[in-house]
């Protein structure tokens, strides 16, 4: 390497000078720093990188309390409350069969009588006397002071000595009224004759409840034995008893004009044990006359009935329109969460009114929610005449989502202001019907129910329905029943009597009960008509097995009404008991809900 180039490279060899410097450098630092620290002692130079603390109070634990959680709102129970549920779930509630009981005497409620003077008052309950009084609690009264406040009699008049008139004996089956003239006692068999008026078409006497035979609404002088009549109580002339039946009553006999047909069925596995049907319907050519009625149209148009079935909903309408007569009136109500109405009063059946109605269907549209116990209210509110029927038709599916929701509340409800004045047919279309509320609320509201799964046919069974109920003879029905146990005849109120529908009833006969006697009254316009009909089991027309089903179906819908209005438990395993005795599936199950699919 030549001289040059060695100048060129670099020399990375420390120099003695640069050594020395960098001691003393080292050394002058280390003796700043020192004096410094001495001079100022207060200045962080040791903890430059470290942040100061916060200060925190110091927390004094003085006292525990043990809070309790947030108590929530304890809801009454529901599942002794009658509702639909999945009927697969019943088997679970019904349990093992049992067999079946009788239903205590005191809930059974009779028709009452419309007044004082009619001659329901002479009928009698069922053997066994009258119904006994229900269990009530032990009476505890209170011990309390009696004081006179207002001095009446004085003490001197107190105190004079009482004149005591001594007891008169009783008497077996002594009558109510005694003439003012003695009458010659005949022996057994020479008693008077019954009087001219006082046969009707029945030919038996119904008893009263003290037990002693009387007159009745039509008149009638036989005692269901045929042997005896009322005349034993009164032996003598026949000229004093020689009344007429519009004497006694205001009511018209009007068996001439219906037939009664009586079906038994005797179940081999219940000792002899029968069960009836009795349908009562026109007698020949010559019937009834017809009334003018009142037709009330109420229709679902909620959003949970579809376009297509209120379509179908919609002619349906149409068709039983087109029935009505002109001396029948009409009103159409359609609702959903409000309730609209096509007139402001019922509108005679005219052709312009027609074609109000008409339009008014036509305008009908599927859309919000389903308030059913408004629009029964709405129904409540229409005027009734005294001297024509009126007929309600309730075509919905049964699932109320706003308002009233309970389907026991809507039921009792519209039933305790209704009081049987407006008979309510309901329709029930679709795979989603409640049929615990369709079926409860006609029952019990002296009309009939019918479901129609398929919604084709919902104008088709509109239109049977409309030629059944369209020509009304008898309304505002009631019954009287002796001879067999009354507590077993269903239903306890009656629809209204049409010329092309029969007047049904189911009864269960005892083993000794063999002859027995109803009579039935109704209105007609203002006047108030009676039948009698005798019942004899021995000349009975044999029935099928399939009454006493569907006798068994009237008595769970009896019971499940009585539950609605007292619900009172122990009618629960009564009816769960009673379906299970005869091989009943009650699409109903013990809760409030929605009903099966």
């Amino acid at each position: 390497m030549t001289g040059r180039e060695r100048e060129n490279v670099l020399d990375l060899r420390p120099k003695p000078h640069h050594v020395v410097a960098a001691c003393v450098a080292l050394l002058l630092s280390a003796i700043f720093h020192i004096f410094v620290w001495h001079k100022f002692p207060g200045l962080p130079i040791h903890s430059i990188s470290i942040k100061a603390q916060k200060e925190y109070h110091t927390i004094h634990l003085e006292a525990v309390f043990n809070t309790p959680p947030p108590r929530r709102e304890e809801k009454p129970p529901t599942e002794d409350r009658i509702r639909p549920e999945n009927p697969k779930k019943l088997a679970d509630l019904l349990g093992a069969p049992a067999p079946l009981p009788e239903l205590a005497a005191d809930s059974i409620r009779v028709p009452a009588p419309p007044d004082v003077n009619s001659p329901l008052n002479a009928l009698a309950p069922a053997q066994g006397g009258p119904l006994t009084a229900p269990d009530r609690s032990r009476w505890e009264p209170r011990q309390e002071i009696l004081q006179v406040e207002q001095r009446i009699v004085k003490d001197e008049v107190a105190m004079l000595p009482r004149q005591l008139e001594p007891v008169m004996p009783r008497v077996a089956n002594a009558p109510d009224w005694i003439p003012p003239i003695d009458l010659p006692m005949g022996g057994p068999g020479k008693g008077v004759a019954p009087a001219s008026g006082a046969t009707g078409a029945a030919g038996y006497t119904l008893t009263s409840p003290n037990g002693v035979e009387g007159g009745t609404g039509s008149g009638t002088g036989a005692t269901p034995g045929g042997t005896q009549s009322s005349s034993k109580l009164f032996p003598g002339p026949t000229d004093i008893f020689n009344e007429k039946t519009s004497d006694v009553s205001s009511n018209k006999p009007v068996e001439q004009y219906l037939d009664l047909t009586m079906y038994l069925y005797r179940a081999p596995d219940e000792g002899g044990a029968g069960y009836f049907e009795l349908q009562i319907r026109r007698h020949g050519e010559q019937a009834l006359p017809v009334l003018p009625k009142d037709v009330l149209f109420i229709q679902d148009c909620s959003q949970s009935i579809t376009p297509a079935r209120l379509a179908e909903c919609k002619e349906g309408l149409r068709r039983w329109l087109e029935v009505l007569g002109p001396q029948d009136r009409f009103q159409i109500i359609s609702f959903r969460e409000a309730v609209s109405e096509c007139f402001k009063d019922w509108m005679p059946v005219t052709d312009e009114s027609r074609k109000q109605g008409l339009a008014f269907i036509e305008s009908m549209r599927s859309i919000g929610n389903t308030d059913v116990y408004n629009s029964l209210a709405a129904a409540l509110r229409m005027k009734r005449s005294g001297d024509r029927p009126i007929i309600a038709v309730l075509v919905t599916d049964g699932r109320p989502t706003v308002g009233v929701t309970g389907s026991s509340d809507i039921i009792e409800g519209f039933t305790r202001q209704n009081k049987g004045a407006i008979p309510i047919f309901t329709v029930g279309s679709g795979n989603k019907v409640n049929h615990f509320l369709v079926d409860l609320m006609s029952y019990r509201n002296r009309g009939e129910s019918i479901y129609v799964p398929n919604t084709s046919d919902v104008p088709a069974a509109l239109q049977r329905k409309a030629a059944e109920l369209d020509r009304p003879v008898l309304y505002d029905l009631d019954y009287r029943l002796t001879g067999f146990d009354a507590s077993q005849i269903f239903p306890k109120s009656l629809t209204p009597l049409f010329l092309d529908r029969p007047l049904v009833i189911y009864g269960r006969v005892a083993p000794g009960e063999t002859r027995a006697a109803i009579q039935i009254l109704g209105r007609a316009g203002g006047q108030h008509l009676d039948m009698i009909f005798p019942l004899d089991v021995a000349g009975t027309a044999p029935g099928d097995p399939a009454i006493r089903e569907r006798w068994a179906w009237q008595k769970v819908f009896f019971l499940i009404g009585t539950y609605i209005q007292t619900q009172n438990p122990a009618l629960l395993k009564i009816i769960r008991d009673h379906a299970s005795a005869y091989g009943l599936i009650v699409p109903y199950g013990y809760g409030e809900g929605v009903p099966a699919e």
